[in-house]
């Protein structure tokens, strides 16, 4: 050997250089083997060309239409009797009440002539009602409104029941 590598200068140059060079470049391969890759997917490339889809029309007839909001404005007005007789907090009953409103004003919507000026005009009674909800509980009369929700029922079953006339029903 020579005596180049015998010199402890030499040799602790080499060290450092050594050193110095694996600090620069780490680990970087051991890294990237260990390094979560994101996938690769072909087909996300190729955009495919979709011909839009024709649905058919509603084939509800509006006699449909107006059975249904009947039959849900009866349970609305079913919770709405069973939420006072229970003496359920105000939010839950005016709920119940603006619900119940809101299948009526569907109603109206489907009928044509006098029976939707007859039902916009009852409205008027509902909407009453629930004004007198905004009086504090303690000053409002519950069998009074309990008096009035039983006359506008009755009055909305015997005119706008399910077996109103199809004459009135717009198509």
């Amino acid at each position: 050997m020579s005596k180049f590598f015998k010199q402890p200068k030499f040799l602790l140059t080499i060290v450092c250089l050594l050193a110095v060079s694996l600090s620069l470049s780490g680990c970087e391969t051991l890294r990237k083997k260990f390094t979560r890759k994101k996938k690769e997917d072909e087909e996300s490339t190729v955009m495919p060309i979709l011909e839009p889809i024709e649905y058919p029309a509603n084939k509800e007839s509006s006699q449909e239409k107006y059975t249904y909001h009947y039959s849900l404005w009866k349970g609305w007005y079913k919770d709405l009797v069973a939420a006072l007789d229970d003496n359920e907090n105000d939010k839950r009953v005016k709920y119940l009440l603006t619900e119940t409103m809101t299948q009526l004003e569907e109603m109206t919507k489907l009928l044509k002539g006098e029976k939707q000026a007859l039902l916009t005009e009852s409205m008027k009674d509902w909407v009453t009602i629930e004004k007198e909800f905004d009086a504090p509980s303690a000053l409002r009369n519950t069998s009074r409104i309990k008096q009035k929700l039983s006359s506008q029922e009755k009055f909305v079953r015997d005119n706008f029941g399910v077996k109103a006339k199809l004459e009135y029903i717009s198509q």
